[in-house]
């Protein structure tokens, strides 16, 4: 396999802002249309794609705002039947990192990923969720996906277009954490998310969802190895996470509170939504939230989480701890 192009070699190529700047960044939803059948799919959004006048105009005014990282995400942003339009028009504002969020099928395809590249794409993240073949096959329920993940990194890197992997954490496949961060480095790959599952949605979680006690040793593990092997962290990398359950760990956590200046997650109906307004339907505060320090920022938990398995296991920060145990490329 070819060598991936490092975080530092695409700040280079792509005139990526350099580490230590402040992600300002805007998610675009196309659609929810996909090629796989992943069985804890939480995707709630509309059946239609998102037209493309629209798209463009999501895109022109995240870029006026700031943003320097434009994720087009689905469903399988894929097979937006419009992707190259939209990628050439990110382009065409010198956007800097303009990202995929895709399950690898359709990239798997050497000219389909040279042809993303050509018109933009310079960021591909591959939802990858067990590093057995067998297993993801299972996971996204379409056979060979694994190997279609494992030609898509290759065709990227080829290519020079930096690529990495979200892996959906689940009761079936939480104690793969591990493995996962071994699997990463391996393949030489940074950049890579843990995406702790929705309760409510689509499919939801709720017959896969995993207590975030439960998982807590197995994170701290695969953290662990982290630092021992001095794996670059680029950006928070835990999602739908919350400081009191690992705090210190907070600046690698991503959508639990209002930390950033600039953010924004948009879908057809979703429109023009802050996080925390998109949040609000989905997680709530619980009564020991009133004595935390992150009270006035933080999103609370899902309300479909407390359903299944209480709020036993959150207790209140009385201060923001003192240190960060690590310190992300990017803030």
């Amino acid at each position: 396999m070819n060598d991936p192009i490092s975080i530092f070699e695409a700040v280079k190529k792509y005139g990526w802002p350099k580490p230590g700047s402040e992600v300002k960044s805007s998610e675009i939803i196309l659609g929810d249309f996909c090629n796989a059948k992943c069985f804890f799919c939480c995707a709630q959004g509309s059946s239609e794609w998102m037209p493309l006048n629209e798209v463009k105009t999501h895109i022109k005014k995240a870029f006026k705002k700031g943003c320097w990282l434009i994720s087009f995400t689905g469903g399988e942003a894929a097979l937006y039947p419009h992707i190259v339009s939209a990628l050439s028009y990110a382009k065409k504002l010198k956007i800097p990192m303009i990202q995929i969020v895709s399950n690898g099928i359709a990239f798997s395809n050497f000219s389909f990923a040279k042809k993303v590249a050509f018109y933009g794409a310079n960021e591909i993240k591959l939802s990858l969720h067990s590093v057995n073949s067998e297993r993801h096959d299972r996971f996204v329920g379409v056979k060979g996906a694994f190997k279609n993940i494992m030609s898509s990194i290759e065709n990227f890197n080829r290519l020079r277009v930096k690529v990495s992997c979200n892996f959906a954490v689940m009761k079936e496949n939480y104690n793969e954490l591990p493995l996962f961060v071994k699997f990463m480095e391996k393949n030489r790959l940074t950049g890579f998310c843990f995406m702790f599952g929705f309760f409510s949605g689509k499919n939801s979680y709720r017959g896969a969802g995993i207590s975030y006690s439960r998982l807590k040793p197995y994170l701290l593990t695969a953290l662990n190895y982290i630092k021992i092997k001095k794996i670059p962290i680029e950006t928070a990398m835990i999602s739908n996470f919350v400081p009191c359950i690992l705090p210190g760990y907070e600046n690698i956590m991503s959508d639990w509170g209002d930390i950033k200046s600039v953010s924004s997650v948009i879908s057809d109906e979703n429109k023009k939504k802050s996080n925390r307004e998109i949040y609000a339907a989905r997680k709530t505060l619980i009564d020991s939230c009133a004595k935390c320090v992150y009270v006035k920022i933080c999103y609370g938990i899902e309300k479909a989480y407390l359903e299944k398995f209480g709020d036993m296991e959150f207790k209140p920060l009385l201060k923001i701890p003192s240190k960060k145990i690590y310190d992300p490329l990017y803030l």
